[in-house]
Formats: structure tokens, C-alpha cells, sequence
């Protein structure tokens, strides 16, 4: 077997540098007093040269240590003045309290909203600092919403595999004296020397004219709103229960019940649930292939995860309901191992839940809109209104786009193990007995399409749906009254009358062009 051609060293690391990041105005991110200079100040000076305003907003007060944080700020503002900027904001978080959430996500956003950049810098997602991580995840969630900027990550304490090598030849001393400006720093490690270490390191594959660079990773925004997982890395991600602070106590857990037959998609679907801005979140992951399932991770992201792996090789019914029986959270949501949900998604549906509270102690469900991927790279949108009539007769809700509270556990609703197809819309229709589902206004799930070929896939798939659908309906024919079954015969009724119309109108439109041109 002949072994596939090596790529070459340029597809893994920039061999040409370039003289500026990105062009355009800047505003540059950084967890503590310091990292704005040891990160990126070559870019800053390149950004000064070509006449792109720059603006620095530093989140913490630097503060953990034993230095008081009016010098630490001093510092900066002394180091912005060498670069020929204007003095940092200053947003005087406590050291080491940055979480990755949605509170942190929405005020990057405001930034973004009062600045306008054409490039953010922020902390590059392998960073070792647990403030640094949690302010590169919210960066890029900011930027993927945003839409209106490039993302440039920068290194301080872990080099990154970088997209773009800055010269920075022509500000080596320039960012030495701004290096020098954290004397409280230095006394204690000699950071300066350690960085311009980092920086001449960078220069490895550049050229000998090249002395020093410094390392960015740029990221589209499209291409971030393309695809949500882009920016993971699964051992930054997956591994990491140090990326923030934990929730308040007041915040309400959320329960994400994954299903998994072991497939090699469940590193993804962890992945997205790991990138998801709300703060309180349990995985409940329930082993549905028995022995042959790999072990599971013991943690997902900042998350905790319950596995549920005593079970033999369970139906997806029975797995559904394993999963419900150990999680703890108020609020509930499935999410299969093969699909995926966008960054905000429990965060959106919160905010929902939020702006519509239902009852106390009351059960409710809310949903989202769902972007359906196929293999061929098309996708439609799943975004209907809900209406319990038309739920009798079509499953219009995915299951990864509803959550619905613990209460309907209480009233209950339940998987119903006899079924072994369309076990989730049977769950929708008893748990529609108990509340309306409110609708949400954003499409923030993504259902991946796996499609089929061959005409005897698609045969036997369409003949296991009618088999599917025919179970459903015979037990729910037993309870629905006639009225609610007469509800859904003159909505399928009306629904046919427009294309009869339809075409009616296209066929008198054909005969008075043939009279006119008769």
C-alpha cells in the first residue's frame, strides 16, 4: 500500500512573515495588567505605524498576588504611553474570577458594539492561566456573533499553533521598554527576557533577516458562525474543569442528557456542550452500546459528567429514561451523540424561559430553531411555531432543540420503551398535554443529516418511518377525543386546498395567455 504524501512544513507553521495582522482599527483584550505588552505589542505598534487606532481594555486588576492594583494599573497605563496609545480601560475584575458565561460573553459584545474593531485580540484557547482561557473562549463566542471582526489570538504563557508570524524586527527595543514599564513584575521573574525568548524562538522558520516574531492564530468570523467547534481543541476543552470560577448557587443547573452508542461524532457533541456560555450544566452521559463503549471523560470542559454505563445495550427509549432518572438539574435537554448545539444555545433558551416564566412548580418547554446539515453541504431550517394540533400528525420538533423543566418528570412523561422509532415525538405529545412549547426566536441547533444512498436504504428507511408512524398513532388514537382528531383531519384538509388552488389559477393563467395570443 503506498502511504499517503506528507504535507509540507508551511501547511503547520507560516514560513513567510508578515509586517501586520490584519488591517484596520484594533482592540486588544487582556486578562491582567501586562499581557497586552508581553502578548502583542508588536501588532499594537504595527497597528500605531499604519495610523489604525488601538484601544486596550485590561479585565482584572491583577491583584492576586501582593502587588496592590493601583500599581499594576500605572504600570499599563506607562507601557500604553510608551507605544503610543491611549491609557487602557480598566473593567477591575478580581484576579482569577474571569468565567467563560454568558454575563462575560454579552459585555465583550458591548465592546465590540462601542469600538467597532476590525481586529480583537485576545488570549490564544491553549493558554495555561484559567482567566486567559476563559476570556479566549468568550472572545471567540463574542466574535462569531458579532460577525463584524477578525479574531487574532496571541501567546503569553503556552506558544499556540499559529495561522500568522508578525515581524518584529522593527519593534524589538520598542517592546523591550514597554516590557520594562512592570517593574512589580519583574522583580520576581524576568518575564521580559522569557518573552523576547518566546519571540526569537518564533523567528525559527522565517529567514535570517528576521530577528524576533510574534505568533497569532486569526480566526474568521464567518468561518466561526460556519462552524461553532472551529476554535476547540479537545485537550483545552474536554480535559479542563480549571477554565473559570463555578456558578452561583441561584443559577439553575441545566441537565444535558446524551444517548451514546459510542460513535466517534461523541468527542464533538461533548465538545459543544463543553463551548456552551451558560455556567450550570450537568452531562448526563448514558452508555446505550454496552461493553464495546469507550471509557468516558471525566469531565467536560468546566462541566461535571454523570455516567450512567451499568446498562446492557440499550433501546433509545430506555436510554432516554436512564438518562432522565439520574439527572439533577431543574431543566432538562437531549442532545444525541452526532448532533450538535451552537455556543449560546442553553443560554438562549434560558434567556427564553426567562422573558416567558411559567407558573411555579408549573411544567414548561422551550425550543429553538434547528439548522438541519447534510452530507452534501445544503441545510434548510427547522423553525416552526408550535401548534398541538399539527404535532398529532408531524414530529416538527428535534429533540435537541427543546427544554423542558424537571415538572413534567412529576406529571409523568416518560419514554415509551415499546417504541423504537419516533420514541421522542411520542415524549413531545404527552408532554404537550401538561403546556404549550414557547418558541424562541434564534436557530442555535444543528442537526447533521447523516442521508443514505442506495434505493434500497432509502426504501427500508421509509418503510421503517410508516411502521414507525402507524405505532404512534394507534396508541394515540385511544385517547384523543373525536374533536381533537376531527382538529387534525381539517388542518391536513386545509393544507391540501392551496396547491389545488394553485394550480387552478396556474392552469387559467395558461388559457388567458392562449386567448390573448389567439
Amino acid at each position: 500500500m503506498n502511504e499517503p504524501a506528507s504535507k509540507p512544513e508551511w501547511h503547520y507553521l507560516p514560513y513567510r512573515a508578515v509586517d501586520h495582522v490584519a488591517p484596520g482599527s484594533a482592540l486588544v483584550l487582556a486578562p491582567h495588567p501586562d499581557d497586552e505588552i508581553f502578548g502583542c505589542a508588536g501588532a499594537i505598534l504595527a497597528h500605531r505605524a499604519r495610523g489604525e487606532a488601538v484601544q486596550t481594555i485590561v479585565l482584572t486588576d491583577g491583584a492576586a498576588g501582593e502587588v496592590p492594583a493601583a500599581v499594576r494599573q500605572a504600570e499599563s497605563e506607562a507601557a500604553a504611553a510608551v507605544l503610543g496609545c491611549p491609557p487602557p480601560r480598566f473593567w477591575g475584575l478580581a484576579d482569577r474570577s474571569l468565567r467563560y458565561d454568558e454575563a462575560l460573553v454579552e459585555r465583550l459584545l458591548a465592546a465590540l458594539a462601542e469600538h467597532r474593531p476590525a481586529v480583537l485580540y485576545a488570549p490564544s484557547l491553549q493558554e495555561v492561566h484559567p482567566d486567559h482561557r476563559a476570556l479566549a473562549r468568550a472572545a471567540c463566542e463574542a466574535v462569531r456573533r458579532d460577525q463584524q471582526c477578525v479574531l487574532a489570538s496571541y501567546e503569553v504563557g503556552m506558544p499556540q499553533t499559529p495561522n500568522r508570524l508578525l515581524d518584529l524586527t522593527p519593534w524589538i527595543e520598542h517592546k523591550a521598554a514597554a516590557m520594562r514599564c512592570f517593574a512589580s513584575q519583574l522583580q520576581g521573574q524576568a518575564y521580559d527576557d522569557q518573552i523576547a525568548g518566546l519571540n526569537r524562538f518564533r523567528s525559527y522558520t522565517l529567514g535570517p533577516d528576521v530577528r524576533a516574531a510574534e505568533a497569532y492564530r486569526v480566526w474568521d468570523a464567518a468561518a466561526l458562525r460556519a462552524d461553532p467547534l472551529l476554535p476547540l481543541f479537545a485537550d483545552a476543552c474536554l480535559a479542563d474543569g480549571r477554565a473559570g470560577a463555578g456558578p452561583p448557587a441561584s443559577v439553575p443547573r441545566i441537565s444535558v442528557l446524551v444517548r451514546s452508542s459510542g460513535r466517534a461524532s461523541l468527542a464533538e457533541t461533548l465538545g459543544a456542550i463543553a463551548l456552551q456560555t451558560w455556567p450550570h450544566v450537568e452531562v448526563v452521559l448514558v452508555n446505550a452500546a454496552g461493553p464495546a463503549h469507550p471509557p468516558p471523560p471525566a469531565q467536560c470542559g468546566r462541566f461535571p459528567v454523570r455516567w450512567v454505563g451499568e446498562l446492557a445495550v440499550a433501546s433509545r427509549p430506555v436510554a432516554a429514561n436512564a438518562a432522565l432518572e439520574a439527572a439533577t438539574g431543574q431543566w432538562l435537554l437531549f442532545l444525541d451523540d452526532d448532533d450538535l448545539i451552537e455556543p449560546d444555545h442553553l443560554a438562549r433558551l434560558m434567556a427564553l424561559v426567562q422573558a416567558n416564566p411559567p407558573p411555579p412548580e408549573g411544567p414548561a418547554a422551550y425550543y429553538s430553531g434547528t439548522r438541519v446539515d447534510t452530507p452534501d453541504g445544503a441545510s434548510r431550517v427547522l423553525h416552526e411555531p408550535f401548534d398541538p394540533v399539527r404535532l398529532r400528525h408531524e414530529n416538527y420538533l428535534p429533540i435537541h432543540a427543546v427544554l423542558f423543566s424537571r415538572t413534567l418528570l412529576g406529571a409523568g412523561c416518560r419514554f415509551d420503551p415499546a417504541f423504537d422509532h419516533y420514541e421522542d415525538w411520542d415524549f413531545w405529545l404527552q408532554c404537550a398535554q401538561h403546556t404549550a412549547f414557547v418558541r424562541g426566536e434564534h436557530v442555535t441547533a444543528i442537526y447533521r443529516s447523516a442521508g443514505g444512498s442506495g434505493a434500497g436504504l432509502l426504501t427500508a428507511q421509509a418503510e421503517r418511518a410508516r411502521a414507525g408512524r402507524a405505532q404512534l398513532l394507534e396508541k394515540w388514537r385511544q385517547q384523543w377525543s373525536g374533536a381533537e382528531l376531527l382538529a387534525v383531519f381539517e388542518q391536513l384538509q386545509a393544507g391540501r386546498r392551496p396547491s389545488r388552488l394553485g394550480r387552478l389559477a396556474a392552469r387559467l393563467r395558461r388559457l388567458g395567455r392562449g386567448r390573448r395570443g389567439g
